[in-house]
This record gives structure tokens, C-alpha cells and sequence, in this order.
């Protein structure tokens, strides 16, 4: 196995030791701690990053959904497409019925 292709040369002593520990653990609890308070900064840094990216989402959105409110006032009106109301202006179904 060539070390340098997998980046196995490149590991923590720490993170080859996580993975080689028996069940239950062998290590203090200071280290399980320790790998803890890491596991929750790494996961707090990733949910602080996905919100990030859902704001930025909502707000290109907000964009894009609110153009026609930066039309003139005379065109502020939701223009529909042909077909839409050519459908809408269709009898409804309660009109049909006894």
C-alpha cells in the first residue's frame, strides 16, 4: 500500500489511536473529552456554514421572487403566462354541479 496515495502518512497519532480503541475504551477521560469537545466545535462550525448558505439562498431568492415589486406601479401587477389564464378564467367545477 503506497502511504502517500491514501494520506496515511499525513494522520494524527491521536486520530490512529480513536480509531484503534477497543470497546470499552481504554483511553482516560480527559482524552474521550477531549475528542468530544472537538466532535461539537466541528459541528457547530458546519452548522454555522449551513446557515450561512440558507440565508444567502433565501435572500437570492427574496430577489428573484420580488422583482416585480421594482417594476413602475402600473406594472406592479403578477403578469400570467397564456396558458395560466387561459385556465383560470375557466368555469369552476362548483359551477357544474346541482
Amino acid at each position: 500500500m503506497n502511504t502517500r496515495v491514501s494520506y496515511a502518512d499525513a494522520v494524527y497519532p491521536d486520530e490512529l489511536d480513536e480509531e484503534f480503541d477497543t470497546f470499552p475504551m481504554s483511553q482516560s477521560v480527559d482524552l474521550v473529552r477531549m475528542r468530544s469537545d472537538q466532535l461539537t466545535s466541528l459541528a457547530g462550525s458546519i452548522q454555522n456554514v449551513v446557515g450561512y448558505v440558507a440565508i444567502q439562498g433565501e435572500q437570492v431568492l427574496a430577489v428573484i421572487a420580488g422583482i416585480y415589486v421594482l417594476r413602475h406601479p402600473r406594472f406592479q401587477h403578477k403578469l400570467l403566462a397564456a396558458p395560466l389564464s387561459f385556465l383560470h378564467w375557466l368555469l369552476a367545477r362548483t359551477d357544474s354541479m346541482l
